[in-house]
């Protein structure tokens, strides 16, 4: 069974828009939508972003933290997803970074 940590690695490695988006919103029923790698991706997207979207994925994260559900656009989830589309390298760093600061934490 896989760790979250790494179908998270896998979402970003998979270079895929929509994939990354579903994290956040569902286009099924278009509403927001939260899975087990929502928060680690909005994680990174504060660590290395340096424009809106780390204001996005900030606020999201306090709102999740203050014990509400993670609610994003669809726009919103776009604008995230794209982000990590157009700086993919740095992501997939940060993705491997972050799996190794857990691990070290959980020995």
């Amino acid at each position: 069974m896989k760790s979250t940590n790494q179908i998270t690695s896998e979402i970003i490695s998979s270079k895929n828009a929509k994939t990354i988006a579903g994290q956040f919103y569902s286009f099924d029923c278009n509403c927001s939508n939260q899975t087990p790698s929502s928060d680690t991706i909005l994680e990174l997207v504060v660590k290395c972003s340096n424009d809106f979207t780390k204001d996005i994925a900030k606020k999201a994260l306090n709102s999740m933290n203050d014990g509400f559900d993670l609610r994003l656009s669809s726009k919103q989830s776009w604008c995230i997803a794209y982000q990590i589309m157009n700086n993919i390298e740095v992501y997939k760093l940060a993705i491997a970074d972050y799996i190794v600061e857990c691990e070290k934490l959980n020995n």
